[in-house]
């Protein structure tokens, strides 16, 4: 198990100046009762998986493409008032869109936890710009689950408006930067490298994903 490393407030202030920097903005939530700031409704901000008690600072994101309903969220776990991150906890990074969790992903506390962050928040904001739309019909396209587990696409099913009446699909990847296909390709090669060592041992590949309950179901209870 990775030895968990907590940030600084001067390590946590020198990420909030960056990840604004990126067009994120910055807001107020208690667990799971969720209280932004600057007018946003409490209902556009999803449920965090567990309570926790303390206000916790939260960052998100909205394309400005009217029609792009897409949001990136961050969960920090970092306490305002008491300038400290939460002793047990951990990072997320999640797409929002249509009331429903399109992607999900959990950053846990160790050495480079909030660069960590800071890449894929990134990588998640080029993701939801870069939505694409569908070359038959030019509605925006939607993210689809792949049959891999955590694999994921760009769709388009309006079938109807297509002269071939077939969907249309798309990389996960299109819109990533060669900097961010190489952090991507990076993070995919070491869960290759660690199934691979699991099936040598004679272990199941991902038995503590399997294991753990998924973010909704922790939301559920």
């Amino acid at each position: 198990m990775p030895t968990q490393v907590l940030p600084t407030p001067e390590e946590f202030t020198n990420f909030t100046t960056r990840v604004v920097r990126l067009g994120f903005r910055g807001f107020l939530f208690n667990r799971p009762t969720l209280r932004p700031k600057e007018g946003e409704s409490s209902a556009k901000f999803p449920r965090t998986p567990t309570a926790k008690k303390g206000r916790e600072l939260g960052f998100f994101f909205r394309s400005k493409d009217p029609e792009n309903q897409y949001v990136v969220f961050i969960w920090t776990t970092w306490l305002i008032r008491e300038q400290r991150a939460r002793d047990q906890d951990a990072g997320w990074v999640l797409i929002v869109g249509n009331g429903k969790r399109l992607y999900v992903t959990e950053i846990r506390r160790t050495k480079y936890f909030l660069e960590r962050v800071l890449e894929k928040s990134g990588i998640a904001q080029t993701r939801v710009i870069g939505r694409q739309r569908c070359p038959l019909c030019k509605n925006l396209m939607e993210i689809k689950w792949g049959r891999a587990l955590g694999q994921r696409y760009w769709t388009c099913q309006n079938v109807d408006e297509h002269p071939d009446h077939l969907p249309q699909h798309e990389s996960w990847d299109v819109a990533l930067s060669d900097e961010q296909r190489a952090i991507v390709e990076r993070i995919r090669r070491r869960r290759r490298q660690r199934r691979k060592r699991l099936r040598k041992e004679g272990k199941s590949p991902q038995p503590a994903r399997l294991r753990r309950r998924t973010w909704e179901e922790r939301t559920r209870g």
